[in-house]
């Protein structure tokens, strides 16, 4: 497990909720990509700047009524598609998991 991982298992179990925009700045400053459930993030305005600023580089499957077994199916059949925009583009980028197709999401900060 890594560190981070670690830390946010800890505050977890001590009932601390760590705001989205600083996971955000801690995991993109540890030169992760991020996935989320959220297409939001690219909108709400703490959480767009924390992407912007920080560079992060964020993929957001797009569909809130989703099962774990389609999601696992939709990043499966996503994969070569995510590894190539990983490694052509840089962030700060917000990358919307679709079923049939992956598309970037406009985000909403300066």
């Amino acid at each position: 497990m890594a560190r981070h991982d670690h830390e946010r298992a800890l505050r977890r179990r001590r009932g601390e909720k760590v705001p989205d925009e600083r996971w955000i700045r801690e995991a993109t400053g540890l030169g992760e990509v991020l996935l989320c459930k959220d297409a939001h993030v690219a909108q709400r305005p703490l959480e767009a700047e924390a992407i912007y600023y920080s560079s992060a580089r964020v993929f957001v499957i797009t569909a809130a009524d989703i099962t774990g077994a389609a999601m696992v199916d939709w990043l499966t059949r996503h994969r070569a598609s995510i590894d190539r925009w990983i490694g052509r583009v840089d962030g700060p980028f917000v990358c919307g998991i679709y079923e049939g197709e992956l598309r970037r999401l406009k985000l909403h900060a300066p």
